[in-house]
């Protein structure tokens, strides 16, 4: 653990096949779609089926891990002699990102780092047909009265809305669903 990262620490692993000159990834942090990290393996001479192991810190946020393989196999195919490789993305113990052997090109996950001292929240909705109809809001109850802490309007059309990641404070909190219709999310 490094004592002067003031974000979360993650540590990827990556052991490699026969051909790690094949291999790259990078990490972008989703919000404003922002290279954080990045790595070519075919620029530092690696050997076959040795491993590298890199440690980050990172701020709390919703990141995209994207593994590139230049032959399209993923870390795969020993070809009759030595064996696959698998890289590994974890924090604190636990498990972020894992695989080996991926059909295509790359390969992406998505992970999020949070602050494990709050309060998170995720809302899903799944609008019915007459999605134009509907909102929400979550609100914080005080003694002089609720305020609105998040709100949304769907937009006709919208099938699915999900917005994920709010730290939330100590304290009481209502989350309400609105239908202009009256009929909830049915129909």
């Amino acid at each position: 653990i490094d004592p002067t990262c003031d974000g979360v620490e993650v540590d990827l692993r990556i052991v490699f096949d026969d051909d790690p000159e094949e291999i790259s990834w990078n990490i972008h942090k989703v919000e404003g779609d922002t290279l954080v990290a990045t790595f070519d393996a075919g620029e530092h001479g690696f050997a076959m089926q040795s491993e590298h192991t890199e440690s980050f810190c990172l701020e709390q946020g919703q990141y995209r891990f994207t593994i590139y393989d230049d032959a399209g196999d993923g870390l795969c195919c020993g070809q009759g002699h030595g064996r696959d490789g698998y890289y590994s993305l974890m924090s604190h113990g636990t498990m972020l990102a894992q695989g080996d052997n991926f059909d295509g090109p790359n390969e992406t996950a998505l992970f999020s780092l949070l602050d494990p001292d709050c309060n998170h929240v995720s809302v899903n909705v799944v609008f019915d047909d007459y999605s134009g109809e509907v909102s929400w809001d979550i609100k914080r109850i005080t003694s002089s009265g609720d305020v609105v802490i998040k709100a949304y309007d769907a937009k006709d059309g919208e099938i699915e809305h999900t917005e994920s990641m709010w730290c939330l404070g100590e304290g009481k909190y209502r989350f309400t669903v609105y239908d202009d219709a009256g009929d909830g999310l049915c129909c």
